[in-house]
């Protein structure tokens, strides 16, 4: 065949190849353009730290919104925001939040922060939560009445004491129960909330008359007193020789509380030459407390009521440790605007202090406690690599005393070195701040090894990755378990996890599981292992790693433990 003839051949069979190409490309399909609507629903939880689904004075409520798309298409560009006007002494800590895109079918939240001032009120206040989305479909709002309430004072009050005259104690006299001329008498206070409110950081202080010597320490430090709490002070002082009124002695007992509003000073009956107090044990006054604060009204709020509180109910075990001290530290506020606040920090640390006097039996005056400590407070508490004797070195007594410290707050490591530090709430934070206002793990640890105790049980909820919420304790630090050999050492999670809060609990997420088997336990009266302990926080089916992954969409959460497993906890 001749080529031209070939090569005509060809062409038409690469046009005829082109055609069918072209024909291919341009078959029409069916494409569904129809646009599907969102339909969005919003649901609204009210989280505040007393759970009384109110706001009270001084305190910090979460209102979560839940945004919900129950629709077929997608909402796109969803704004949340918060309509009304609050109180002069209420805040808000945002007045909208982007949520982005929502697919069909699932939901995001948004929350918002509620602080409540001094002085506050009874009443209500409205706040409307609006839904606006790109396309405006099915906008959705939520109202929401928001019950406040004025404080519920403490009554402070001298409830009861009683006089020692002999020779016994600090006191030295004839010991008739007669206070006289040239005797040294010891008295013993019981100081007492008679009132139905709560009373914070309680000081006593013995004013004596001019004529009067001091002998021991005057002022003290009582802690918190909820309704009917009592706490016992005793001080000594010196009647002069020549001292001849026969009336009242000038003594006095004046008590103060944070707010400075609910103190008083009392005169102390005591005669001189007349038997005063009483002999035998002091008894605290009869207090009648209503059982629950009043609940909010009218608010929509929904209570997730299959969550087991562990800040209500809390077993009194008849156990006393009278040599044990404990250090508990809630870090919430921090000064610098570089670093979030940790939310439920103060709660944990609150409701940790009553769970270590109540169920393991440390008396209050040998609790360290602390809401916000700063970096001095640090370096006076556990001392510095220089002095590694601080106060609590100087607390314990040797072989006796047991020691249990419990730290909720941030904490953050090294940029360089990958060491970890505790971050006190006044750090002024940059990545290298750390080295001059952090306080070490090493150190920690290092000078904990110092204190003579009977045991050491550490328990750390903290933030050691430098991320939001995060708390990797295997930094590069001597394993504590070696450090400690008398130690107990539970975290809240492993290196590079994520240690969580439980927002409908109140609490951070290990610290809740920490608190409900210690409280399991103690109402069943059995007793409890460090060990034992452990596998109740870390049980995957009922624990922090199952709730985690849960709460979290999948996020791994592992509480580690390093120490003897068969140290009692609970006895």
């Amino acid at each position: 065949m001749p080529w031209k003839y070939l090569l005509t051949i060809l062409i038409l069979i690469g046009s005829a190849s082109a055609q069918e190409a072209v024909k291919a490309k341009s078959t029409s399909q069916n494409v569904n353009l129809r646009y599907e609507e969102p339909d969005l629903d919003m649901s609204m939880r009210f989280l505040d730290e007393d759970g009384n689904s109110a706001l009270d004075e001084s305190e910090r409520a979460t209102v979560i919104l839940t945004v919900e798309n129950n629709g077929k298409g997608k909402a796109y560009d969803v704004n949340l925001s918060v309509e009304g006007s609050l109180p002069s002494n209420v805040s808000l800590d945002k007045r909208s939040v982007k949520l982005g895109l929502i697919k069909p079918g699932t939901k995001q939240d948004a929350k918002f922060i509620l602080t409540a001032g001094d002085n506050l009120k009874d009443g209500k206040f409205d706040l409307m939560f609006k839904i606006k989305e790109k396309f405006d479909k099915n906008p959705a709002s939520l109202q929401a009445s928001i019950e406040t309430l004025a404080p519920i004072p403490p009554d402070l009050t001298l409830a009861d004491f009683k006089l020692n005259d002999g020779s016994t104690g600090l006191a030295y006299g004839n010991g008739d129960g007669k206070p006289a001329a040239g005797e040294t008498i010891e008295i013993t206070m019981l100081v007492q909330n008679v009132g139905a409110g709560d009373a914070f950081k309680v000081n006593a202080s013995a004013l004596l008359g001019e004529d009067m010597v001091q002998v021991s320490r005057l002022e003290f430090s009582l802690g918190d007193l909820t309704p009917g709490d009592s706490r016992q002070i005793i001080t000594a002082f010196s009647i002069p020789d020549n001292y001849e009124s026969k009336g009242r002695l000038p003594i006095k007992l004046k008590l103060t509380e944070v707010k400075g509003r609910y103190g008083k000073t009392e005169d102390l009956p005591i005669n001189l030459n007349i038997a005063s107090g009483s002999y035998g044990e002091l008894k605290p006054k009869k207090v009648e407390i209503a059982s629950l604060r009043r609940r909010a009204g009218g608010a929509p709020v929904q209570k997730e009521s299959l969550i087991e509180s562990v800040d209500i109910g809390i077993p009194k075990l008849n156990k006393s440790n009278k040599d044990a001290f404990a250090v508990i530290i809630g870090n919430r506020n921090y000064s610098s605007p570089n670093i979030g606040d940790v939310d439920f920090a103060v709660n944990d640390a609150r409701t940790m202090k009553k769970y270590v006097e109540n169920i393991l039996g440390f008396a209050d005056g040998n609790i360290l406690y602390y809401e916000n400590a700063t970096f001095g407070q640090f370096r006076e508490l556990f001392g510095t690599p220089a002095n590694p004797r601080g106060m609590l070195y100087n607390y314990v007594k040797p072989g006796k005393s047991d020691l249990f410290i419990y730290y909720s707050g941030h904490g953050a490591p090294h940029p360089s070195k990958n060491i970890g530090y505790f971050v006190p709430v006044d750090v002024n934070f940059t990545p290298t701040s750390l080295e001059n206002n952090g306080f070490p793990l090493e150190t920690f640890y290092a000078n904990l090894a110092e204190i003579p105790a009977r045991s050491i049980t550490v328990v750390l909820d903290a933030c050691f990755s430098g991320v939001s919420d995060a708390s990797p304790v295997g930094l590069k630090i001597k394993d504590p378990a070696q450090t400690l050999p008398n130690g107990a050492v539970f975290s809240s999670a492993r290196k590079n996890q994520i240690s969580n809060w439980y927002t409908e609990a109140g609490h951070s997420l290990f610290t809740y599981y920490f608190l409900k088997a210690l409280k399991k336990a103690a109402t069943e009266k059995r007793s409890l292992t460090a060990g034992e302990l452990y596998d109740a926080v870390s049980d995957n089916t009922e624990g922090v790693p199952y709730w985690a992954r849960r709460l979290y969409n999948g996020r791994d959460q592992n509480p580690m433990f390093r120490g003897d497993a068969d140290r009692m906890i609970i006895e």
